[in-house]
């Protein structure tokens, strides 16, 4: 599987932002926030279940730009039994605080 890139984020510093997805784990699979680079912090993590078969629900990750630069926050989605990410990051978030 490929990295997918998501579209940048421009930001300035102070500034909130949110990265939802959604995820179903009575398939096994979940999303992981993995890494971020410093110019962000991690705020939160909000999870809403969606009225849907099986366990599908919306997960949405909120982060504060703490300083100015460019970097990533990096996600994966968790295969069935899995507690770590291998290989390359499926899903890359770029962001830029000015």
């Amino acid at each position: 599987m490929g990295e997918q890139v998501l579209p940048p984020r421009t930001l300035k510093v102070g500034d909130h932002f949110v990265c939802p997805f959604e995820e179903n784990p009575s398939t096994g699979y979940i999303i992981a926030m993995i890494s971020m680079d410093d110019i962000v912090y991690l705020t939160d993590v909000n999870v809403t279940a969606v009225h849907m078969p099986g366990q599908p629900r919306a997960k949405s990750f909120g982060f504060v730009a703490a300083k100015k630069g460019t970097g990533a926050i990096k996600f994966c989605v968790l295969p069935p039994g899995s507690v770590t990410c291998q290989g390359p990051w499926p899903i890359v978030q770029p962001v830029n605080v000015e």
